[in-house]
C-alpha cells in the first residue's frame, strides 16, 4: 500500500496499516515486547511538540521520545527549518 504523505488514509487502509504494524513488529521495530493482537494497537502517525497523534487521530504525551523529543519536542519550527536549509544544499 502506497499513501502519499500529504494524503489521509481512509478508515480500511488504517486498519491495513495497524495490521501491518503489528504483523511486522519485528521487521520494524525489535523484538521485545512483540504486540501480539491488533486491537488496542497505537501505530505513531503524527507528532508535534510533546504529543504524538496515532492514524486515529487519537492523541498521547510522548514519554519515550527519547532526549531530542525531551528538549525540543516533535517537529520543533527551528530544527524543520534548519533541515530544510540543509536538504536545499544537498539534496
Amino acid at each position: 500500500m502506497r499513501i502519499g504523505i500529504n494524503d489521509e488514509p481512509s478508515r480500511a487502509e488504517k486498519a491495513d496499516i495497524v495490521r501491518e504494524c503489528v504483523e511486522n513488529f519485528n521487521d520494524y521495530l525489535n523484538r521485545w515486547p512483540e504486540p501480539r493482537v491488533v486491537d488496542g494497537a497505537v501505530v505513531e502517525w503524527q507528532g508535534e511538540g510533546c504529543l504524538l497523534r496515532d492514524i486515529y487521530g487519537r492523541e498521547f504525551i510522548d514519554c519515550l521520545g527519547g532526549f531530542g523529543i525531551f528538549a525540543l519536542g516533535h517537529r520543533h519550527p527551528k530544527v524543520i527549518s534548519a533541515v530544510k536549509a540543509q536538504m536545499d544544499r544537498l539534496a
